[in-house]
């Protein structure tokens, strides 16, 4: 399934194809780009009730001109690297559970949208990031649009009026930036401790100040704590003693001193109970969740359908089938668990392992330039956030789909099999 990858251990780069012009060649490339780009948002149009976000332009644009590509080539196979079947297993079976699905139209919604991510754009853009030239624009670009994300929600943070919850950037609310900031931070902390040209230490530091700042939930916090003690460990003992000290200055020092009260901030959006000692809707929506998937095991009760069905398993009163919680706090693997089963669940769970382990073997290796090194470990660093930050918030949304899937493949490809 994996084909073995081009010269993923130099830096030098790999010549396109000679099967199509140039222009063609470096046209396909500003469309990767432009789907790396435009991928980090939650602003989306509702085109006949169904919401489309500008990503999914781009990259409906830039598979139909890398089919063209493709079908144009006297050797349609030639250089096709295939993902890992990891990547292409959660999809097809979380999709499975359809067949139980009371409302397939909302199934087909979530279909299509995880077909989006990990298939096509995981297609899309594993076969290029094998080049290491190509691998690091892609990486440019993605910190770039980093740092526009963060300069925005940083306005937010300092605009007086705008609500902590609201403090967004380009997605919805503090928990979607919150899981966006688990995927960049340990990146950025990675590349921060292994290259060191002043330039991009700076620029690393910078983003990594932003996201202390922006860090207003507090699932996000203490997943990147320990991610970026992880990433921190495979640099160094020393590495991993002096950023333990810093996380801890910043959390006993920085933070109460910060504007909006982060420890309090911090505490409220995870506590157990509220001020009159009830158990806030977030856990008890956890045992409904458990509750359902009880009910349910294999299959659950269909992608796409957890809304649908939750408020029935609350007890012996049921609750209507809204959202009560705070928006986008739901656990994920429950949701997963409950809607797509032990199937979609086991999958999901498979798919983040893989490339764990895959980033930090990849690691391991003799990597000739340092930023590779910076990579994989942060890459490893942030699917450890990911995976934590994942117990306090659904994560898996428009906006975070697509860094997720490159943040995986970006880690993997510089893994070479021995």
């Amino acid at each position: 399934i994996v084909g073995k990858p081009h010269a993923a251990m130099t830096d030098k780069e790999i010549p396109l194809p000679a099967a199509s012009p140039a222009w063609l060649a470096h046209l396909l490339d500003w469309g990767l780009l432009s789907i790396v780009l435009l991928s980090p948002t939650q602003f989306s149009l509702a085109i006949r009730g169904v919401k489309v976000c500008p990503v999914d332009f781009a990259v409906g644009a830039t598979c139909l001109l890398w089919l063209f590509v493709r079908l144009r080539s006297r050797n349609r196979g030639a250089g096709l690297h295939l993902p890992p079947l990891a990547l292409w297993l959660f999809p097809i079976l979380a999709a499975t559970s359809a067949i139980k699905a009371a409302n397939r139209m909302e199934s087909a919604k979530e279909i299509l949208q995880l077909t989006e991510y990990f298939v096509v754009a995981a297609l899309l853009l594993f076969g290029r990031l094998q080049d290491p030239v190509f691998l690091r624009r892609v990486l440019l670009a993605f910190f770039a649009v980093t740092s526009a994300i963060l300069l925005l929600g940083t306005i937010q943070y300092f605009t007086p009026g705008t609500p902590t919850f609201q403090v967004r950037a380009t997605f919805g609310n503090r928990n979607i930036l919150g899981g966006y900031l688990a995927l960049v931070m340990p990146l950025a902390l990675g590349i921060l401790l292994w290259d060191p040209r002043p330039a991009i230490t700076a620029w690393m530091a910078a983003l990594l100040s932003a996201g202390v700042l922006l860090s207003l939930a507090g699932g996000t916090w203490i997943a990147l704590c320990v991610a970026c003690m992880g990433v921190a460990g495979l640099r160094s003992g020393k590495s991993l003693l002096v950023t333990i000290l810093a996380i801890t200055l910043i959390t006993a020092v920085l933070l109460p001193r910060l504007p909006r009260a982060h420890p309090q901030i911090l505490k409220e959006s995870i506590d157990l109970f509220d001020d009159q000692g009830e158990m806030k809707p977030r856990y008890t929506e956890w045992q409904a969740a458990l509750n359902m998937a009880t009910a349910n095991p294999l299959l659950g009760v269909g992608i796409g359908n957890y809304q649908l069905n939750i408020g029935q398993h609350y007890g012996y009163i049921p609750r209507a089938n809204q959202n009560v919680t705070e928006r986008d706090s739901h656990n994920l693997y429950l949701v997963m668990l409950s809607s797509t089963g032990l199937l979609g669940l086991t999958a999901f769970l498979g798919m983040l392992v893989f490339f764990l382990t895959r980033s930090i073997s990849a690691y391991q290796q003799e990597l000739t330039a340092p930023w590779m090194r910076g990579l994989t470990a942060g890459s490893a660093g942030a699917i450890l956030a990911f995976a934590i930050n994942s117990i306090w918030a659904g994560l898996l949304v428009r906006g975070l789909g697509i860094p997720l899937v490159l943040v995986l493949l970006m880690g993997s490809a510089l893994y070479s099999p021995r």
